[in-house]
C-alpha cells in the first residue's frame, strides 16, 4: 500500500477505530482508490437491456422430447448427438421396457 496516497492516509487513520479490513473497504469506497496501488478504481457499469423484447438464454443440459425425437441416429450431427445415439437411446429403451413389465 503506497503511504503517500489518500487511501493510505485514510487507512492509517481508521484502522485503530474499525480494524484493518473494514478500514480498507471504507477508504476505498470514499477515496475511489485501490488500496494496493493507490490508482483510481474503475467504475462498475451495468449492462443495459435493449428494449421490450428480452431473450432468454438457454441453459445447457436439457433437451426437449421433440429435439430427442428429431435426432437422426443413422447420421447424427455433432459429438453430443453421437453420444446420445450411442448411450442415451439404449437407456431410454431399457426404461420403457421396465415400465411395461411393471404395469
Amino acid at each position: 500500500m503506497p503511504k503517500g496516497t489518500r487511501v493510505g492516509r485514510c487507512i492509517e487513520y481508521l484502522k485503530h477505530k474499525y480494524g484493518y479490513g473494514p478500514a480498507i473497504g471504507i477508504c476505498q469506497k470514499s477515496t475511489k482508490q485501490n488500496y494496493m496501488t493507490g490508482k483510481k478504481m474503475r467504475k462498475k457499469t451495468k449492462k443495459k437491456g435493449g428494449g421490450k423484447h428480452k431473450t432468454r438464454k438457454r441453459k445447457g443440459g436439457k433437451w426437449s422430447r421433440q429435439y430427442k425425437r428429431n435426432i437422426n441416429c443413422i447420421k447424427p450431427k455433432g459429438f453430443s448427438q453421437k453420444q446420445y445415439c450411442k448411450f442415451g437411446r439404449k437407456r431410454n429403451k431399457k426404461m420403457k421396457s421396465r415400465k411395461r413389465k411393471v404395469k
